[in-house]
């Protein structure tokens, strides 16, 4: 795996100190001295995709990583537990895959998770896309109380 992915996954969390970290996959598994680099007194679990789906309960990371670890898995099985991470156990999820049609997973199908692609590393041909629940989506404009019915007003106005 190149070094361009990783860096961006640490400039990324560089302002956060991510402590549990859940890397998923034997490129995933690659990365763990860049992040040990950065994070030494971090907790850096590795599984595969398999061993996840097979568990009934898992704790919550800080970070998830998943590269090299979904394109040997069922799509279905791999879309349940990009959900189950999304929305219960990781604060932060990265995915690399491949660039190309040999790549059973499309852009519009990791969008469609909420994930959003963040870069493309040229030399290696990957793609990096990333999920956080706080930036998932942004409040609307139209929803605040400025446009809400003023319960203290409905006996002095008839609408």
């Amino acid at each position: 795996m190149a070094i361009d992915c990783w860096t961006n996954i640490v400039a990324t969390l560089a302002d956060e100190q991510p402590q549990h970290w859940l890397l998923v996959g034997d490129l995933a598994t690659a990365g763990k001295p860049t992040l040990l680099d950065k994070w030494p007194d971090a907790r850096i679990e590795t599984s595969t995709a398999e061993q996840l789906l097979a568990q009934s309960s898992l704790p919550v990371f800080d970070v998830a990583v998943l590269a090299g670890a979904m394109e040997n898995v069922a799509k279905a099985d791999i879309t349940r537990l990009l959900a189950r991470l999304r929305d219960l156990h990781a604060r932060h999820i990265f995915v690399l895959l491949p660039v190309g049609s040999e790549c059973v997973w499309q852009q519009v199908d990791l969008l469609a998770l909420g994930f959003l692609r963040q870069d493309v590393d040229a030399e290696t041909q990957l793609q990096l896309y990333r999920f956080e629940l706080e930036h998932y989506k942004t409040t609307p404009e139209w929803l605040n109380s400025d446009y809400w019915a003023n319960p203290e007003l409905f006996d002095k106005h008839r609408w």
